[in-house]
């Protein structure tokens, strides 16, 4: 990926050492409506998981060419905790298996 805007350089890896790839998805906030009746929209809506599809789909293509060595994902995975947002949040992991090396 290019280098952040706000940065000049990374620092450079010390000799014998390595560099990590690491992608951070943080507060993803998946909702359920696919597969269960809700009364929150959620603050992005049912727009929110084609976010989470996008994103998945971003990451797997990046992970092809240059392979990430972990993929961390924190803050809140779904909006409420439902078993449907689950279902939806596993859903969506699953499309992309070659990310789990990472």
């Amino acid at each position: 990926m290019d280098q952040p805007i706000d940065l000049a350089t990374f620092d450079e890896a010390p000799p014998g050492g390595r560099i990590w790839r690491v992608a951070h998805l943080s507060d993803l906030h998946v909702v359920g409506e696919r597969y269960g009746f809700r009364i929150e929209s959620g603050r992005g809506g049912p727009r929110g998981n084609e976010r989470v599809a996008r994103l998945m789909a971003r990451l797997a293509s990046i992970d092809a060419t240059d392979p990430l060595d972990h993929v961390l994902v924190t803050g809140d995975m779904t909006d409420a905790g439902r078993a449907t947002e689950w279902a939806e949040f596993l859903d969506a992991i699953s499309q992309h298996p070659n990310l789990a090396h990472a």
